[in-house]
């Protein structure tokens, strides 16, 4: 069985692998979920990040107005829970829009990729389980990846993204200061 890495202008072969192997480790060969061990070392991570502390799980009825025109979720649907999910996730961890608007900082996303697993259907109910991957050394970049998983716990699909914090003066991509660091 050979698995053909879809690569992204400007990702490297290195990344992408990390990133095939970190989802394989993750599920057995029937697509249900396993528990995570370790991260998978993507980029420089600051040591006292523990990514498995910052993942939840968030479930969600799967509405009328993101199914496409085959009865399943469309692609922008995917986009919508897996978001919502990640942004769930910040708050839970005290990052609120209204923090990030006291401290003029926020964040932004450079690049998104979905691998889709499984079909998912109109009122079907879906798991989203976001995740912060890394963390760049200087706090800038981030790494984040969403499974969306069925009520059988079957990957449906993978998110991941990178991203920045953006200062909302400037328009740069900046460090958040220490309060926003150590949420």
């Amino acid at each position: 069985h050979i698995q053909v890495l879809d690569l992204e202008p400007g990702a490297s072969i290195r990344n992408r692998l990390y990133e095939y192997l970190w989802v394989k480790r993750l599920f057995d060969k029937n697509n249900k979920i396993t528990k995570p061990s370790e991260e998978c070392g993507r980029g420089p991570v600051r040591q006292h990040i523990d990514s498995r502390d910052l993942a939840k799980e968030y479930k969600y009825k799967v509405d009328k107005s993101f199914i496409d025109f085959n009865g399943h979720l469309a692609e922008f649907g995917y986009y919508y829970y897996g978001v919502d999910g990640l942004r769930k996730l910040c708050e839970d961890n005290g990052c609120s829009p209204k923090l990030y608007e006291e401290l003029k900082i926020g964040p932004i996303t450079f690049q998104t990729t979905v691998s889709f697993k499984k079909e998912v259907r109109e009122n079907s109910m879906i798991i989203v389980t976001p995740r912060i991957t890394s963390i760049s050394e200087d706090c800038k970049k981030w790494t984040s990846q969403s499974y969306i998983l069925n009520s059988a716990q079957e990957l449906c699909a993978s998110i991941v993204s990178n991203g920045a914090f953006m200062d909302h003066v400037s328009r740069k991509v900046t460090a958040p200061p220490k309060e926003l660091q150590e949420k």
